[in-house]
């Protein structure tokens, strides 16, 4: 998905002979929210604590949108300046916005700024 998010996918639902009580309970938990054990029971008095405190989400969901803002940012950045090197080593805009994925607007404008410095 190219969003600088990690996603960790888990079947729930697979045969869990093969594995640990403690990881069959946590399975079972994430799939039906069934506590089974200390730390199932650990696990869902944390999880109703953060949903019933929405500073705590709101803080959170805010600390996130910043991060990936910044993120965001500094690849815009890091896109300005490789289009800046290949213009200054010749490369035709359409390359540049293939690899940069800059527009052509924005290749205009930093081949313009270019000239302006010189």
């Amino acid at each position: 998905m190219d969003d600088g998010v990690t996603r960790v996918f888990i079947n729930t639902e697979g045969d869990r002979h093969r594995i640990s009580r403690e990881l069959a309970n946590l399975l079972g938990y994430i799939s039906t929210g069934d506590v089974t054990d200390d730390y199932t029971r650990q696990l869902d008095e944390k999880v109703k604590e953060l949903r019933n405190d929405t500073g705590e989400e709101v803080s959170y969901m805010t600390y996130m949108q910043t991060i990936m803002e910044n993120r965001a940012m500094a690849y815009e950045e890091a896109n300005q300046e490789t289009a800046l090197s290949m213009l200054k080593d010749g490369f035709p805009a359409e390359t540049i916005i293939k690899y940069t994925k800059l527009t052509l607007e924005q290749v205009t404008k930093l081949a313009a700024s270019l000239h302006r410095v010189h």
